[in-house]
This record gives C-alpha cells, sequence and structure tokens, in this order.
C-alpha cells in the first residue's frame, strides 16, 4: 500500500492541485451539507489535511470519482440518518465477521488435501490443456470462497472504521458511502472493476496514467489513447498487488497478480471490440437474455483468469498451516463427508 499512498500523493499535490479554500467553496454551493466549515480554522485544516490523504476516492470533495455508489440506488439523492447508518454498519461488519469464520477453514482439515492437490500454482494453469471436470469445480468453489472473503474483509473494515468515525462526530454519515456497488452490476468485466468492486484504487492511479499520456507524452484523446489508458491502468494495479502478495509470503516471482489484472484489461478490450462490431445484434436480443450472457461471460471469464492469481496464495496458505478460503463454501467439511 506504501506505493500507493506515493500514486495517492502525486495526485493530490501535483495533479488535483487540491485545496481547503476549494473544498469550502464547493460546500457552499452544495445542498448536501447541513453547515460549512470555516476555512479559517487550522485546526479544521488540518483534520481536513489528514483525512484527504486517506479519502482515496475523494469522496464529498470536488475532485470525488464518479464511480462512488449511492445510500440507495432507487434514491440517489438519500442520506440516511445517524441511527439508520450506524445499524447498517453494524450489520455489515457482523455479517463479514460471520463469512470470514464459515468461508475460511483450518489447514489441518482431514478433508482438505484431496483438494488442495488439485490446485496448481504455475502459469500453465492458464492452459485449457490441464482441465478437467474435477478440477474446475474444485477450483470453482476456492475462486467463490476466496471472492467472498477477500469482499467481506473490505466490507468489514470500513464499516468499522465508519462507525468510529461517525459515532465520535468526526464524519457525518455522507461522508462514508458505500464501498462496493451491487453484485446486479456484474454482468460485464468493466462494469464489474468500474462499478460493482471498490474504487479505492481509481483515483491514485488512474490521475498519474493521464499525467503520462495526456501531459508527458501529449497523446491525443481518442481509443488508441484510452485502451492504453486501460491498459496501464491494470497493470499499475496489477504491481499493486503483487506487492500486497508479499503480505501472504508469496515472492513477487510467485505471484500471479499482474497476469490477472492484465488478462481482465485484455478482456475488457475484446468486450468493447464486441459490442462495436455486433452493437445492432446485441441491440436485438431480450434483456434478461443479455444479462444471463452477461453473467455466463464474466464468470467462466474469472474461472479461467483468477486461478494464476489466487492458487498461489492458497497454497502459501495451506503450506504455512493458515487458515484459506474454504472449498467446502460455509459449510463443514465433517458434514458433507460424514
Amino acid at each position: 500500500m506504501c506505493w500507493l499512498n506515493v500514486l495517492n500523493a502525486i495526485d493530490l499535490l501535483m495533479l488535483s492541485h487540491v485545496s481547503y479554500d476549494a473544498q469550502v467553496a464547493w460546500e457552499m454551493k452544495s445542498a448536501q451539507r447541513r453547515t460549512v466549515k470555516s476555512s479559517t480554522c487550522w485546526w479544521r485544516r488540518f483534520i481536513w489535511s489528514i483525512g484527504l490523504t486517506l479519502n482515496y476516492r475523494r469522496v464529498n470533495t470536488p475532485w470525488q470519482i464518479r464511480a462512488v455508489p449511492a445510500f440507495n440506488k432507487d434514491k440517489p439523492g438519500y442520506i440516511p440518518d445517524r441511527w439508520v447508518f450506524l445499524r447498517n454498519g453494524v450489520i455489515n461488519v457482523c455479517g463479514s465477521l460471520l463469512v470470514l469464520h464459515f468461508f475460511a477453514v483450518e489447514a489441518d482439515d482431514p478433508h482438505l488435501p484431496k483438494f488442495i492437490s488439485e490446485l496448481s500454482g504455475s502459469r500453465m494453469v492458464l492452459s485449457p490443456a490441464g482441465w478437467t471436470a474435477r478440477r474446475l469445480v474444485i477450483q470453482s468453489l476456492f475462486m467463490v470462497s476466496f471472492g467472498c472473503l477477500f469482499r467481506a474483509a473490505i466490507l468489514g473494515m470500513y464499516n468499522l472504521l465508519a462507525i468510529i468515525c461517525v459515532v465520535l462526530r468526526v464524519h457525518q454519515t455522507i461522508d462514508w458511502p458505500p464501498i462496493f456497488g451491487s453484485t446486479a452490476d456484474m454482468y460485464s468485466l468493466r462494469r464489474v472493476w468500474g462499478i460493482a468492486w471498490h474504487q479505492i484504487f481509481r483515483k491514485p492511479i488512474t490521475s498519474n496514467v493521464d499525467i503520462l499520456l495526456f501531459s508527458v507524452l501529449r497523446l491525443p484523446q481518442g481509443p488508441f489513447s484510452e485502451t492504453l489508458r486501460l491498459i496501464i491502468t491494470f497493470f499499475t494495479s496489477g504491481l499493486i498487488h503483487v506487492l500486497m502478495d508479499l503480505g501472504f509470503g508469496v515472492s513477487a516471482d510467485q505471484s500471479g497478480a499482474l497476469w490477472f489484472f492484465c488478462l481482465h484489461s485484455l478482456g475488457i478490450i475484446l468486450e468493447d471490440l464486441v459490442r462495436f462490431t455486433c452493437n445492432g445484434i446485441i441491440k436485438q436480443v431480450n434483456v434478461r437474455w443479455r444479462l444471463l450472457i452477461g453473467y455466463v461471460w464474466v464468470g467462466l471469464f474469472f474461472l479461467w483468469s483468477a486461478p494464476v492469481w489466487l492458487n498461489p496464495i492458497i497454497l502459501r496458505l495451506y503450506q504455512a498451516g493458515q487458515r484459506l478460503p474454504s472449498p467446502f463454501l460455509m459449510f463443514q467439511s465433517s458434514s458433507i463427508f460424514s
């Protein structure tokens, strides 16, 4: 995360040119705020400056990213009151703890070795040559558990911090919009990464990519530069996740994070090509069928691309004797194999 903070600092200081005076001017024009903070109080300036360094999505600032989920997508302007917000936050934290408990399994589970033996930490996992029906099923079970655990960890920590800040009245409820979009939006790779998944890394990465492409290289706006922007953005995200994998004990040469994120940039490019070339045909297909095809496409693409990143992490956790994503989902292995 240290390199993400470097990118974040570059954006704040050199690219977005943030200032407290600009924040106050924006708040005065916004009808969402009940009060406008004084621009002359040095303490407020200090707190705002510290908070902005951790506000990666620039929530409730003039520099807020576009893809911040609404509290209620059917009521875009809805802001929950304090007690409703705290109640929902507690529910999210408790739900996340339950997921973290039930979707993880101890490494010494007696039924686990037969599942672990089907996982490969090699890049060759991307090749269909070694696929079997059993391996695909086991791989999909690990993938679902990993996704649930990853999402629950982020959701739980985010809501816990939100509860603390709102209880202490450091922030208002409007300062803590949902961290994730709706899973119903996961019918294309572009919507998975642009809407449904968290957007914490978006601003620090894309702003630096933009300055490289459009200010340093002076590329004109167009399909080529947008495609290059997409590839570099996912490549940078992959590098950040390679460094994060070190925390799991996975070395940089073993990590498949870079492969995973680069493959997804290519997947989005493929989606765009299909949408551009087959737009007339797509529009003739029933909306429900379009959504179904989209969900199947996303699921299959993740099933193909995720193992190159997830398997080294899972195998490392297993070798270290630590809890790892469960291929039994939320069930106990003893209840399945009894």
